[in-house]
């Protein structure tokens, strides 16, 4: 027995297939915590995420006089267009991969549904062909005084 080399015997055997084992595991473990898999809070619409939605939809107060013309006023709002469709994608995507708990509830997703609405209902009157500017400057409030509360529930979820 003393001259046997302790790996070649059966429990030698047993003691490294043990640790080879745990270590594999141990190894594949880590590797699915750090994907992500397990052991996270995937999905969790970061407070980094919530302040690019609300930095995209600044705006600002305009009055009639500042929508002459067409291609004015679309200047004016095609930063805020792009914002709210920018938003709205960010918040679909989040949910597809969000765990339910995590989810931006559905109230909050119709908010920003209705911001999309009603910058159409303004793209359209500014495209329509009796430009009026106290038309636009209607639409335009009504877009602006949606959006806070949108931004409010998104950073109640």
């Amino acid at each position: 027995m003393q001259n046997e080399n302790f790996w070649t015997t059966k429990k030698g055997k047993i003691t490294i297939i043990s640790t080879v084992s745990v270590v594999v595991l141990a190894i594949i473990g880590i590797l699915l915590w750090k994907k992500g898999i397990f052991g996270s809070k995937k999905g969790i619409l970061k407070s980094d995420d919530v302040s690019k939605i609300e930095n995209s939809l600044k705006f600002q107060t305009y009055v009639a006089a500042d929508f002459s013309n067409t291609p004015v006023s679309n200047q004016k709002v095609s930063a805020l267009k792009q914002g709210i469709s920018d938003s709205i994608e960010k918040i679909k995507k989040h949910n597809e991969v969000a765990s339910k708990k995590s989810k931006v509830k559905d109230e909050t997703v119709s908010k920003f549904e209705d911001l999309n609405t009603k910058m159409q209902e303004l793209s359209s009157t500014i495209a329509a062909t009796s430009f009026v500017a106290a038309d636009v400057l209607t639409k335009y409030n009504a877009l602006i005084e949606a959006i806070p509360k949108a931004l409010t529930a998104l950073k109640s979820d």
